[in-house]
């Protein structure tokens, strides 16, 4: 059994009885869940990183060792625990030395690092990833001597920590939308087995077959014909995410974000273009071919691998279709022999969703066009036809000859055509897909392009 519970979102990492058990208690007066780690010896480490942490507290003296065998240790440790993909990050650096001098005969005193500045060069050396997701942040722990009673300590720690937060509101908004969406979750959860309660409350064999049955007529509703045992799981999250949608949407879910309208609403000193452009749109509008599931999902996007089958259909090659995107400048950028040699033929599937799902597609609808490094954009043919979704888009998923990058789309109504729809002909290789809102963009040019009225007159 795969059973993928929630990560734990905080982590302490702390080896003594008098420190851990304080921190502990603090996070759970402020109604924070953790999870303690004590780091001494590899049998208690988790057997894969956490993917989910958001908040670590390290420190830095674990299993009795000190200097730079300890920043080594602990760096290890926390390697072990924290997930390279997670961020961002805070690495609350809470140890009774951080701030002590580590002896390095080759440096003068002055320059001598502290036991934090050699635990923070050795996670980041331990993993190159940590380099883009880490904040280091230091928070004070007395030494046993100067420490107030453990109640008064506990009142301090709390304090502490919300002092340490101060000036990252963004991971805070974050971590709150994260809390939304996992709350919004668990209400769905809760409606859902409301209703298996209903009918067998105090049953719990029975309760189980209920849930069941619930979420199999959800997918057989969401999948329609194209409910298999490869595809259902697709089908079921699909619908329950459309669910936990809702629920994030509603006005009450959308208080616990309210306190940082200020900052997020603040439009002095945006830049008009900004590098992230590209890499958030290729986020918000592509996203991986799936695995399994029916040919020609709406929005894939085909490398078209055979050009001798491109011309059956429309008695043409490839190349005419890139001719017929090209648009020629005075000072161009590109000539047409380059322009052919950078872009990449492609079809896209625009057929309605409600007919895939529903089964009543009777032929995959595809109209084709070109992908291009976005150098060549200014050279995309507009109008007469010719359609070009509008941003710059981050292609995130290399293929042979045209490595990620960023990227421009056009298509050409020209060149549409049907194909039996059950199984995708081997010359067409899935390469990535629009979401649902850029496809549809696309199926609402075509449909007007060819509903287009032409008549004769006479003045």
């Amino acid at each position: 059994m795969n059973l993928r519970l929630t990560s734990p979102s905080v982590c302490v990492i702390d080896d003594e009885r008098q420190d851990y058990e304080p921190i502990l208690n603090a996070l759970i007066q402020l109604g924070i869940g953790s999870v303690h780690i004590r780091g001494e010896s590899e049998d208690q480490l988790p057997p894969q990183p956490f993917g989910g942490l958001r908040i670590v507290f390290a420190d830095l003296h674990l299993a009795g060792q000190t200097g730079k065998g300890a920043a080594s240790h602990a760096a290890h440790v926390f390697k072990r625990i924290v997930s390279p993909t997670s961020g961002p990050l805070l690495v609350v650096i809470w140890s009774k030395y951080a701030g002590d001098p580590v002896a390095t005969p080759d440096l003068p005193p002055e320059d001598q690092p502290t036991e934090a500045d050699l635990f923070k060069a050795a996670v980041l050396e331990a993993e190159a990833r940590f380099n883009e997701r880490l904040i280091f942040v230091e928070m004070p722990k007395p030494k046993l001597l100067d420490r107030p009673t453990v109640e008064a300590w506990i009142e301090t720690l709390k304090a502490d920590f919300t002092k340490a937060l101060l000036g990252f509101e963004a991971c805070e908004f974050l971590w709150s939308w994260e809390a939304l969406v996992r709350d919004a979750v668990v209400s769905v959860i809760e409606e859902l087995t409301s209703l298996a309660v209903a009918t067998s409350p105090l049953d719990a064999n029975q309760f189980a077959s209920e849930l069941k049955l619930i979420l199999r007529l959800l997918a057989k509703e969401q999948g329609g014909p194209d409910c298999s045992p490869a595809t259902a799981p697709r089908h079921l999250a699909a619908v329950l995410a459309q669910s936990v949608a809702d629920t994030l949407e509603s006005p009450a879910g959308l208080e616990t974000l309210a306190d940082h309208g200020k900052w997020i609403a603040d439009a002095n000193g945006l830049p008009g273009v900004h590098a992230f452009a590209p890499k958030l749109n290729g986020m918000l509008l592509t996203s991986a071919v799936g695995p399994g599931g029916r040919a020609f999902m709406p929005g894939t996007v085909y490398r078209i691998t055979d050009a001798a089958k491109f011309k059956d259909i429309f008695d043409e090659l490839p190349r005419d279709l890139q001719r017929a995107c090209y648009n020629k400048l005075e000072e161009a950028a590109w000539t047409r022999d380059e322009w052919e040699q950078q872009t990449v033929p492609v079809f896209v599937e625009i057929s309605p969703v409600c007919d895939f799902h529903q089964g009543t597609r009777r032929q995959s609808l595809l109209v084709a066009g070109l992908i291009g490094p976005i150098a060549g954009r200014e050279h995309a043919r507009f109008g007469e036809g010719h359609h070009t979704l509008p941003p710059t888009i981050f292609l995130r998923w290399p293929t042979e000859n045209f490595p990620q990058q960023d990227v421009f789309l056009i298509f050409c109504s020209r060149y549409k055509a049907t194909l039996p729809h059950r199984q995708e002909p081997n010359w067409l290789v899935p390469w990535f897909r629009l979401r649902e809102l850029p496809t549809a963009s696309l199926r609402n040019w075509h449909a007007s392009h060819s509903a287009r009225v032409g008549f004769v007159s006479l003045r």
